[in-house]
């Protein structure tokens, strides 16, 4: 990959017509420097020109972009496909303000089959890795994704467990009674048995129904002729569940194939985005993906950075994509889809016929779908509102606290001590915001004094990051403190290190739920039923849970470390490939001489020391 080429688009447009005519990713800066857009091109020397100039075709979205450039970056990718992963990593690095993104995008679950082990395991996960298992998603609603894996593990008894599957287990859990696993854990079933049962699965989420339906029409006349009535009504009641659902999946067209039909609508700052996935004939599954807008964006701005989204996170590709509309530079998405499947993939715009069905079908969806959390959204604001209102006026506030920070400690017995703040802007979680903070003082038990120290270096962090971004760069318009009149005491002492600033402060106690403010002599409460209390509590809770999770984290850390420590020749190298090996430090316990012998870079004699030393 080419070092990125900088240029300065308002000062001399005579270097941006001696840009490369390659493939790559652009990316405009504002005044501050900060990157505003990242786009790709099949051409970067006439994308980046037909930025400039006069275009009166320009949307007011692109007029508003251009007035804000004041440099360019582009970076010349090793052909087409590279250039939009690589926009999608920009993307993600960068945040954009004009592009768009998909709402809470590190949430999105797929299901994973570890096809590389013997006996594989079907589970949720919200990371894809090049590890060689196979996955199906993105998911964007984690109760039906929860729902379509119980009602798989129903049709075909796989395992979920995450057990050892390298040794042989004494006794079945429960789902193997009742019919939910086959019993790889105890060689219930042979490894053959089980594959078939795992390759079934993939048919099925792949909607290649047929073969499993004559599979189990076989397998019933099979144990019915060998008078085995159990295993005889257990392939008939699957059959039937797979008839079921066969049902509910609308069959499109026998030649269709695999395609994925894409909707989008847009209402006002709101968009909505709207997948149907067709594979061999039939609407296997579909989602929709809520996002947000800079209010300007035309129909085919909006259907390409969804595209690009999507398929940034997409595994389970088609050879079809269909659009109801154009976009910019289709060939660049086919050529990256292309490219990852293994076969040629087309971008369509069907005018009419059974896939123009299809894409009205996912734009009606799309509209349906945004409508739903439009009126969701409207009253959530309207509640945190209120809220706020409600805060700023119990603690005496002269403006409405939109910017909230909550600062907790957590410890245990003065040992691993940390601090958390978590940022809540008009009422809602800024997570990208939150930081943690390991206690360099030694202060044991001494909440006070560590409370004191995180908010002196919190603030600290605004008077020296001002300019820039970031969780720190930010001053709030209220901070809360996880405790009672002794905890603010100790943020103000840590607040007045700092004399510029001036910030509200209010704690608020667990057990007694009232506020401490430095406005008030009193102690205040709330109405334990209205918004304002409600949304106090969840905040001083996410603080808390974020302090303690990281807390945990250090100590679960420090543990691994100590046991592993009193072993001569593990180091960290050593000790992460352990971990990494056996997941965790109960099963490596558990594990044999030999079968630590088996992590790569551990020898027999380092093995047997280990196993020792995890046994005393």
């Amino acid at each position: 990959m080419a070092k990125p080429v900088t240029i300065d688009a308002a000062i001399d447009p005579a270097r941006i017509a001696a840009l490369p005519a390659k493939p790559g990713v652009y990316l405009f800066r504002d005044q501050a420097g900060e990157v505003i857009y990242v786009g790709k091109a099949a051409s970067l020397r006439a994308r980046v020109r037909s930025y400039f100039g006069s275009h009166p075709e320009f949307t007011a979205k692109n007029r508003a972009l251009v007035e804000r450039i004041r440099a360019v970056e582009v970076i010349v990718a090793n052909g087409e496909a590279e250039a939009l992963l690589l926009e999608n990593n920009m993307i993600k690095r960068y945040k954009p303000r004009f592009n768009i993104r998909l709402r809470d995008d590190k949430s999105f679950l797929y299901i994973k089959i570890s096809v590389d082990e013997t006996y594989p395991r079907v589970y949720t996960t919200r990371r894809v890795l090049d590890d060689g298992a196979r996955y199906f998603g993105p998911y964007a609603n984690a109760k039906s994704l929860r729902r379509t894996l119980k009602l798989l593990n129903k049709l075909f008894p796989f395992r979920t467990c995450a057990l050892d599957m390298d040794r042989e287990w004494d006794r079945p859990c429960l789902k193997y009674h009742i019919d939910l696993c086959n019993g790889p854990c105890i060689r219930a079933v042979e490894a053959d048995e089980y594959r078939r049962v795992i390759d079934s699965t993939i048919d099925f989420l792949r909607g290649r129904s047929a073969p499993i339906v004559a599979d189990l029409e076989r397998e019933m006349k099979r144990a019915a002729e060998k008078q085995a009535y159990e295993t005889a009504a257990l392939a008939r009641d699957r059959l039937a569940a797979i008839s079921k659902v066969m049902a509910g999946q609308q069959a499109v067209d026998d030649r269709a194939g695999d395609i994925d039909a894409i909707g989008v609508a847009r209402e006002g700052r709101q968009g909505a985005g709207y997948v149907l996935n067709v594979r061999t004939g039939r609407i296997v599954g579909h989602n929709e993906f809520p996002f947000a807008l800079q209010g300007q964006e035309t129909e085919a701005e909006l259907a390409g950075e969804f595209v690009r989204e999507y398929y940034a996170r997409a595994v389970d590709l088609p050879a079809v994509v269909l659009l109801a509309t154009d976009i910019a530079e289709p060939e660049l998405v086919a050529a990256s889809l292309s490219a990852r499947l293994g076969r040629k993939v087309v971008v369509r715009v069907p005018q009419r016929g059974p896939r123009r069905r299809l894409l009205e079908m996912a734009t009606n969806n799309a509209r349906e779908a945004l409508a739903i959390e439009h009126r969701s959204l409207m009253g959530s604001r309207r509640r945190l509102r209120r809220a706020l209102d409600q805060i700023g006026e119990a603690l005496g506030l002269r403006r409405l606290p939109r910017r909230i920070e909550c600062f907790d400690i957590s410890h245990l017995q003065g040992a691993h001590v940390v601090g958390a703040m978590v940022v809540f802007e008009d009422g809602m979680p800024q997570k990208s915001q939150y930081r943690r903070f390991r206690i360099k003082g030694d202060w044991g038990n001494d909440d006070f004094a560590s409370m004191r120290e995180v908010v002196a270096r919190r603030f600290a962090r605004l008077e020296k990051q001002s300019n820039g971004p970031g969780g720190f760069a930010k001053s709030p318009d209220l901070v809360i403190v996880d405790g009672g009149r002794g905890q603010l005491r100790a943020a103000l002492k840590g607040l007045e290190g700092e004399r510029a600033i001036s910030v509200p402060l209010a704690a608020l106690a667990k057990r007694e739920e009232e506020l401490y403010s430095t406005n008030s002599p009193r102690p205040i409460r709330l109405p334990p039923t209205s918004e304002g209390f409600y949304l106090l509590q969840r905040i001083r809770d996410e603080a808390h849970r974020f302090a303690v999770g990281y807390h945990v984290s250090l100590r679960s850390r420090s543990s691994r470390r100590s046991e592993l420590d009193r072993v001569p020749g593990v180091g960290p190298a050593r000790r992460r490939q352990l971990m990494r090996h056996f997941g965790s430090l109960a099963r490596l316990r558990a594990a044999s001489a030999a079968q630590i012998a088996e992590v790569p870079g551990i020898g027999s004699a380092t093995a047997t020391a280990i196993h020792q030393a995890l046994a005393e």
